[in-house]
């Protein structure tokens, strides 16, 4: 009985201590993990030095930006200690939700998707995603509507009844598309599925074509031309004011003549593509990240052309208010590696 009684103020002394213990040791950790990002100095930044793994949610291999995200991936391999795995996804929701979800650090990140996962609307309806950063934008993309010549279609208000696709399943544009055609007062069959399905869907016969944002051209609506030639809808400026109300942030633009070889000029409407980032994702590595695909960007237009015709730094800082803040190590790079100066709506809360 005396040594039960001796070991129970024992027992609690030991307690104490180890509630003391831990709770020093979690303040130490949260203090450091609060200072991790402030020793960062450029200045003594080594490429070469960066190290970890990480998991980039890309898009569909069926799309021609998958090349791209390959070359980067084996970019990163080469010049720093990073191990990189290039995820392929259906498209740019897809690619948003497996980053919202913490299953990848980088993403691609139109900014439609980006916007509408940051605000918590469209799809991502009250799951806002406030730690969602962003690194750049590398292209202003066109989301044409096409059909094969053969269909006899022209404008939009002939796609009334017929078999259309909205694009890939689980991209954005395939949730814009369908709202633009609601917009319009337009019925559409929709033809759903993945891009493969919805190429070989227009290939076969049983639908007259889908939407598609990419390249000018982009590959999968090459696919098509090279068997069925096809033709790009115009959309009248009565129509974008139209649309644009659904989707204020999207633009428009002009595609030229013969981008799908004996298409005419269309206007189509616009979306740029870019690159987002979880917020707790080290200033070291998004910083690695921007250095390696900006110093690279001639190599990256190799394999994929659209990424070659842009400023990328640009494009990124004219972002409007009420955009996506950049990733800490994306502002230091413009600031230090470029000499830029950072729209203030740009920058992140956690630097302010």
């Amino acid at each position: 009985m005396l040594k039960i009684k001796n070991k129970r103020p024992m027992l609690i002394v030991v307690i104490m201590f180890m509630v003391v213990f831990l709770a020093a040791c979690g303040n130490n950790a949260a203090k450091t993990d609060a200072n991790k990002n402030e020793k960062f100095d450029p200045e003594k930044f080594d490429l070469s030095k960066v190290s970890g793994s990480i998991n980039y949610a890309a898009t569909s291999s069926s799309s021609s930006a998958f090349a791209f995200y390959a070359k980067l991936g084996s970019l990163l391999k080469e010049q720093t200690n990073l191990n990189v795995t290039i995820m392929e996804t259906e498209g740019g929701v897809d690619s948003m939700k497996i980053l919202s979800q913490g299953q990848a650090d980088f993403a691609l990140a139109n900014n439609d998707t980006a916007n509408s996962a940051y605000h918590g609307i469209e799809e991502f309806k009250g799951q806002s995603f406030e730690d969602l950063r962003m690194l750049y934008s590398w292209s202003v993309s066109p989301i044409p509507f096409f059909v094969t010549q053969e269909s006899g279609v022209e404008t939009l208000e002939d796609l009334e009844g017929k078999t259309f696709g909205p694009g890939q399943r689980g991209s954005s544009f395939a949730q814009r598309a369908k709202q633009w055609m609601d917009a319009l007062g337009i019925k559409v069959k929709w033809y759903e599925g993945s891009l493969d399905d919805q190429v070989s869907a227009v290939k076969d016969r049983n639908s007259i074509g889908f939407v598609k944002s990419g390249g000018q051209p982009d590959a999968a609506i090459l696919d098509v031309h090279s068997t069925l030639p096809v033709r790009v809808i115009n959309i009248t400026d009565e129509q974008i004011k139209k649309m644009q109300k659904v989707t204020p942030h999207l633009g428009f633009m002009t595609l030229p003549a013969n981008v799908y070889d004996g298409a005419p000029a269309a206007q189509v409407m616009t979306t740029e593509p870019g690159e987002g980032v979880r917020k707790d994702v080290p200033v070291e590595v998004v910083y690695a990240m921007m250095k390696v695909a900006f110093d690279n960007q001639k190599a990256l237009a190799q394999v994929y052309p659209t990424v070659g015709d842009f400023d990328w730094a640009e494009i990124t800082l004219d972002a409007g208010e009420g955009s996506v803040p950049l990733h800490e190590g994306a502002v230091l790079f413009y600031q230090h590696e470029l000499g830029l100066e950072v729209p203030d709506h740009l920058i992140p809360p956690e630097m302010k």
